[in-house]
């Protein structure tokens, strides 16, 4: 009997979602790589190095000084101790088990063995723990503000000038910043890692410059946003440009050149808040404009990263919706 035309959809539609499902999960284990580096690579070391000086001293079955380890670096270096305190619940609770089914399991050595997984897990945190954090964020946020104002700036003159190419090529440019992010995410999962004993030893709380770098790699996806609905949707498509966009898209690279160099310079960001906020208020012109789909959907994408760069500046999420409304679609 032949296989029928329906059978044939059925097959390629199931194959098809097979591959797609592939590729879902081969995605997230690349999104999450970064992080799983770092922690397996702190356990593993705390682990590795705990159980050689337990056997090297007394024992030939550390795993409890390994045990102990891992626990105690979860511990000090986890943003949420909750990981850590069910470790140390399961690791308790193993160790338990194998002290009443073993009577000859090396019990007289738990106390020693603790103090060495311990001291090794401090050792480690120690050794893993960013000098300077705050330089090291900056380092990888500098480059990508330049990148983004430059760019959006780019996309402005596009705009003003009808130039279809030159969005492209600022879009094309764009994409490229996908590296970058990539290496400030690792950044930040090594540097929120490392917060408790920063604050610990430093008394620097890093929450805030986290919150600042997270704000920035999310500006940088809505200006990649903005940039390809103003040359797809706009220029591509000979759509109008209203005449405030592009006031919009200049000022919000002034904001972004502003708020680097405030950031470098390291004094508070008013004069980049204050240029923010006008871009903001070139969206309020649009708004009482009868503008295209296209031209308000970059509208949308440029207050979008304007929110984001308030936030960066220091203010909460409350404060910089107040200064930045949401574009309305006429």
């Amino acid at each position: 009997m032949g296989i029928t035309t329906e059978g044939r959809l059925a097959a390629t539609t199931i194959h098809g979602e097979r591959v797609r499902g592939k590729r879902a999960a081969w995605e997230m284990v690349k999104r999450s790589w970064p992080a799983t580096r770092i922690v397996m690579l702190q356990i593993g070391i705390s682990a590795t190095l705990a159980m050689s000086i337990a056997m090297i001293r007394h024992d030939d079955q550390p795993f409890f000084a390994g045990l102990f380890a891992v626990t105690a670096t979860e511990f000090i270096c986890a943003r949420h101790h909750r990981r850590a305190v069910e470790m140390a619940f399961g690791a308790s609770i193993g160790l338990l088990v194998a002290a009443v089914l073993d009577p000859t399991w090396p019990s007289r050595f738990a106390i020693t063995d603790a103090y060495i997984g311990c001291a090794i897990a401090v050792l480690v945190a120690l050794a893993s723990t960013p000098r300077d954090p705050v330089r090291l964020v900056r380092t990888e946020t500098d480059p990508l503000l330049g990148q983004l104002s430059t760019e959006i700036r780019s996309v402005a003159e596009a705009l003003r000038t009808n130039n279809a190419v030159a969005a492209a090529q600022a879009v094309k440019a764009l994409n490229q910043s996908e590296r970058g992010l990539r290496s400030l995410e690792e950044t930040m999962i090594q540097v929120r890692r490392s917060a408790p004993l920063t604050k610990w030893l430093r008394g620097t709380d890093l929450p805030a410059l986290t919150t600042q770098a997270s704000e920035v790699a999310e500006a940088v996806r809505s200006v990649r946003a903005m940039a390809r609905h103003s040359w797809r949707g706009i220029l591509a498509a000979n759509q109008p440009v209203p005449p405030a966009l592009p006031q919009m898209v200049e000022a919000l690279a002034d904001g972004t050149a502003l708020l680097r160099t405030e950031m470098s310079e390291g004094v508070q960001p008013v004069n980049a808040r204050q240029m923010l906020a006008s871009a903001a208020q070139w969206a309020d012109v649009l708004r009482q404009q009868n503008i295209s789909l296209a031209a308000a959907a970059v509208a949308a994408d440029a207050e979008a990263a304007v929110h984001s760069l308030m936030v960066a500046t220091g203010l909460n999420s409350a404060e910089a919706a107040a200064a930045t409304d949401r574009a309305l679609v006429a």
